[in-house]
């Protein structure tokens, strides 16, 4: 027999020898374990769970070893004990991928016993007890230990446990009694909720997004269910699916982030098909338009064809209002074309009467269909909502005044402080950015943006370097743009001049001697001076993105006339006078370089310096006063104790009689209803003379 075949000295425990019930050997497993000891009988510890000695068959009396041979070359049925329940059938797909994978090695271990029986023509249990042998000499074939522990189906990961006969026999049972998928261990059936499931679930679905040791907290004594440990309740929670964790805490509309998403494929769509559009607020400060001193945020409306994701058109201003929408529609339809569907959302700017009114909107009077997304269903517009991200707030948030929502605070705080600093002390700031240098940042974008490989569009192989990349916007209306003129649906598009009567914000102004402001602007037309409307309120109309120049219509919607800023300026004096003068007076300095001073005549003479003038007795004496003075060394200032105790000797010489100066005398008087003098008094009376009156020099003392 080839060496792989198994040791015939085969090892069994007490508990498997006492159940044999083999002749000269106890009965019971701690009989055999004592005759074991008694005897001296070899033994190796056992392997698996529960520890334990094994024996060699060749340990066992004569008798015992005969009886045991007799048994294993019977062919006999296997136990009833080890005859696994028939199952019903099963489908391997619904199965699990470590059922399926306890099911495949269970079938190639009783297919290898078919191969020991076929091979060596071994019964059904000499070929198991071969293969449990071959497992725990470890001299089986690589492919079928590495079977084993899937084939036990039991946890862990160390890897020591082996096969048993037993467990092979219940295989080849569980075979015979019905196919291979009798082999699959019984799947666990799902647990049911717990008792205080429900209970937990009412306290932790709540809109205040309670934590899971504030929920145990309020739990109520007196509940009928106690309430679960803090672990017990995190693994429930965690079992949950991110639907039935969230309802509660969320409300219907946040729901939708964890549901089923329904994708909109736009491959049927050509240029012109949809436009869609929508507001953004500019994440920098910009100067305002009409009043630098009071910078803002201003609201880009953006307008992008949804099969291509070209950017077409956009405006800018403060507010989204009804104008600003309509000003972003007329770059697009000047720019690219009228659209078939205009897509947006029930915003104010966009669900107005000047647009969707069926006679005089704009909508009905450019032939476009208007459709409204379902309101707070953001996802449904993922187009523009998406573009914002890339197109707008990624190239703002490389500025240094970038005040987007996830800008530090500290530092979006020290910004604003600075830009109104700036703007209080030289009327402007850099780190506000100037109307004309934003709408140029608008621009550039834009530009960036369509010609920049796009994720939605198709593949291609980019001619210059030869890799695949994206098509981007530019190239992908241009691809489709054929398809459409071969369809005859390219959209249509309207001149400057067309649009302008379409799409105009306006303001009411008075015209004050031809003359409009708006704003810090200024506008002159002579029209406006021959129709003689000084004084009369007109409707100053303007482009946002060109504001050079403005249209001025009566307030009944007629064109008056067309006014250029600063267009009556007139220079203070002419170039020609000016450069003639300059001229003249750079002759007259040439002339005067080459003039003899000298020879010029004396036209007045200056006069002589008087003679000085003898000082008078008086005036003698009153410099030699003030020489004096102004020698002598400053005097210290007077102390307040110093003060007081002038006042405190006049009014005293003053009530003994003494002659005391009238002018002293007024200034103590005055002085002693003073505070100070008051206090010091006080403090005299207190601490006596000798005490109070020792900081004092002694000639003040003692005057």
């Amino acid at each position: 027999m080839p060496s792989a075949l198994p040791n015939p000295d085969r090892w069994y425990t007490a508990a498997e020898l006492a159940a044999m019930r083999l002749p000269d050997i106890p009965g019971t497993k701690q009989g055999i374990n004592a005759a074991a000891s008694r005897q001296s009988w070899p033994s190796r510890p056992r392997q698996g769970r529960g520890g334990g000695r094994e024996y060699p068959v060749s340990a066992l009396p004569p008798a015992a070893r005969a009886a045991l041979a007799r048994r294993e070359m019977a062919v006999e049925a296997p136990p009833p004990a080890v005859v696994a329940a028939e199952r019903g059938q099963r489908d391997p797909a619904d199965m699990r991928d470590a059922t399926r994978s306890c099911m495949d090695a269970r079938a190639a271990l009783c297919g290898e016993v078919d191969r020991l029986r076929l091979e060596y023509g071994l019964s059904e249990r000499q070929a198991a007890q071969a293969l449990v042998d071959q497992a725990r000499a470890g001299q089986m074939p690589a492919h079928l230990a590495r079977m084993v522990p899937a084939a036990n189906a039991r946890r862990g990961t160390s890897g020591s446990r082996v096969l048993s006969l037993r467990s092979v026999q219940r295989w080849l049972a569980a075979r015979a009694a019905g196919d291979v998928t009798a082999l699959a261990p019984a799947e666990e059936t799902p647990r049911e909720a717990p008792a205080w499931a429900f209970p937990l679930m009412k306290l932790y679905a709540r809109p205040q997004k309670p934590s899971l040791a504030a929920c145990l907290e309020w739990w109520p004594q007196d509940a009928p269910v106690a309430a679960p440990s803090y672990d017990q309740a995190r693994r429930f929670i965690g079992s949950l699916g991110a639907i039935a964790k969230h309802r509660g805490r969320v409300g219907p509309r946040d729901l939708k982030r964890f549901r089923a998403l329904a994708l909109r494929s736009f491959d049927h769509l050509l240029p012109g098909d949809v436009y869609t559009s929508d507001g953004h607020r500019h994440d920098r400060e910009v100067a305002h338009p009409l009043d630098p001193s009071r910078p803002k945020r201003p609201e880009i409306i953006s307008v992008l064809d949804v099969s291509t994701r070209a950017w077409v058109g956009w405006s800018a201003w403060m507010d989204e209002a009804e104008w600003l929408v309509a000003a972003a529609l007329r770059t697009a339809v000047v720019g690219a074309g009228i659209p078939a569907i205009w897509y947006v959302d029930n915003g104010c700017g966009f669900k107005n009467r000047a647009h969707n009114d069926p006679v005089t909107g704009l909508m009905a009077r450019l032939g476009i269909t208007i459709r409204h997304s379902i309101p707070y269903n953001s996802q449904a517009r993922g187009v523009i909502e998406r573009f914002h991200q890339t197109g707008l707030i990624a190239p703002a948030r490389q500025a240094t005044a970038y005040v987007g929502h996830d800008m530090d605070q500290e530092a979006r705080q020290l910004a604003f402080k600075a830009g109104r600093k700036d703007i209080k002390t030289y009327g402007h700031s850099p780190i506000i950015q100037p109307w004309d240098a934003f709408l140029t940042w608008v621009e550039d974008c834009r530009a960036r943006y369509n010609n920049r490989p796009h994720s939605s569009l198709p593949r291609i192989r980019d001619p210059e370097t030869g890799k695949m990349r994206h098509r981007t916007p530019a190239e992908q209306w241009v691809a489709l743009l054929p398809s459409a003129d071969d369809l005859g649906v390219v959209p249509p598009r309207l001149s400057e001049a067309e649009a302008r009567d379409l799409f105009r914000p306006h303001e009411i102004r008075t015209v004050r001697r031809a003359w409009v402001q708006l704003g810090g602007r200024k506008y002159f037309s002579q029209t406006l001076d021959d129709l003689d409307m000084h004084g009369r309120e007109v409707r100053v109309e303007y482009d946002p993105r060109d504001m050079g120049r403005v249209w001025i219509r009566d307030l009944d919607g007629r064109l008056v006339c067309e006014a250029a800023e600063n267009g009556n300026v007139r220079p203070y004096f002419n170039d020609d006078d000016v450069q003639e003068a300059r001229a003249r007076r750079a002759t007259a300095q040439d002339a005067m370089a080459l003039r003899d001073e000298s020879a010029a005549p004396v036209l007045l003479a200056e006069p002589a310096p008087p003679a000085p003038r003898a000082l008078t007795a008086d005036e003698a004496a009153a410099k030699e006063r003030l020489a004096a003075e102004m020698a002598a060394p400053p005097k210290r200032d007077e102390t307040p104790k110093e003060r007081w105790w002038r006042a405190h000797q006049t009014l005293e010489a003053h009530a003994a009689g003494r002659p005391v100066d009238a002018e002293a005398l007024r200034w103590a008087r005055g002085y002693s209803q003073t505070p100070e003098y008051r206090s010091h008094e006080a403090a005299l009376e207190e601490w006596g003379a000798d005490i109070f009156l020792s900081g004092l020099s002694g000639g003040q003392v003692s005057a």
